[in-house]
């Protein structure tokens, strides 16, 4: 039986750990489904992961990777023969750090395909190619308890959707820096919207990605589509594409729903935004 047990780390750093999904480990543990595993995501405490799994897999943040070495550790004592692997943020961007520390496989990159290689053949590293984002499969947010994370928009309960990858900027202080941005086309972004609607019953989402309105014309089929469910949202925007896009545009986003925004500042210096390559004005962003 290929039984995979993927660990979500605590992150004691959030005001509420207890907010956002992992949706790193349910898209990863969707592509492991597809290919016949039995998964399971553990997301109590490290202390009670179970350890008789002949499959273990990790995918920290930064801030989550002593927790991470930590557990993994433990996982060793008591079932030396584990395969035990880490993919996600801190392994993408310190891939040789990772292998250094004991992993027994290191996935960077896209880990959707390539994580059931990294369990059942033999690599100490693994790159997951930059597919487009529609040939991965919808997220499988039956994998876990959905509910027992708990986020409010206007009262409302809601849940996240990744509609993207990447990010056009070259900011100072982000490790992302890609120039290219993969985008969930607007059927599939309406599809799981769909699916979140429908058979989950949620009536708020958030899109937590760095700016969900780079593409203007699939932004605009997805606020006519939210506004006929009667959805409201939340997303992150940048102050240049706000003002490129125009008031209309915003406006455009009230009426479908959104009620709230995030928009990163970082400084009120424009000599610190320029050291820090922040691409935008204190102008455009006031």
């Amino acid at each position: 039986m290929k039984r995979v047990c993927l660990v979500r780390c605590p992150s004691p750093f959030l005001l509420d750990e207890w907010v956002f999904p992992p949706i790193g480990l349910m898209a990863v543990g969707t592509g492991l489904k597809q290919n016949g595993f039995e998964v399971f995501i553990h997301d109590e405490k490290l202390s009670k992961i179970p350890l008789d799994y002949r499959f273990y897999g990790f995918g920290p943040t930064s801030p989550e990777y002593s927790s991470a070495l930590e557990a993994k550790e433990s996982i060793r004592r008591y079932n030396p023969t584990a395969k035990i692997i880490i993919g996600g943020p801190y392994a993408t961007i310190n891939p040789e750090g990772c292998l250094k520390d004991g992993w027994d496989c290191v996935v960077w990159g896209d880990g959707e395909i390539v994580t059931a290689q990294a369990f059942l053949e033999d690599h100490s590293f693994i790159k997951g190619a930059s597919r487009p984002l529609d040939e991965y499969p919808i997220p499988d947010r039956s994998l876990f308890n959905l509910r027992k994370y708990k986020c409010y928009l206007e009262g409302l309960p809601a849940t996240t959707l990744v509609s993207s990858r990447g990010c056009p900027n070259h900011c100072g202080f982000c490790c992302k820096n890609y120039s290219h941005v993969r985008f969930l086309s607007a059927g599939r972004l309406i599809e799981e919207i769909d699916m979140l609607y429908h058979t989950y019953n949620y009536r708020a989402l958030l899109f937590p990605e760095d700016i969900f309105i780079i593409n203007k014309k699939r932004t605009e089929l997805a606020c006519e589509h939210l506004k006929k469910l009667g959805m409201v949202w939340r997303c992150l925007v940048r102050g240049d594409f706000i003002v490129k896009y125009g008031k209309d545009f915003v406006k455009m986003m009230k009426e479908s729903g959104l009620v709230e925004v995030g928009m990163g500042v970082e400084s009120g210096s424009q000599k610190i935004l320029e050291i820090v390559n922040k691409g935008e004005s204190i102008e455009v962003i006031k």
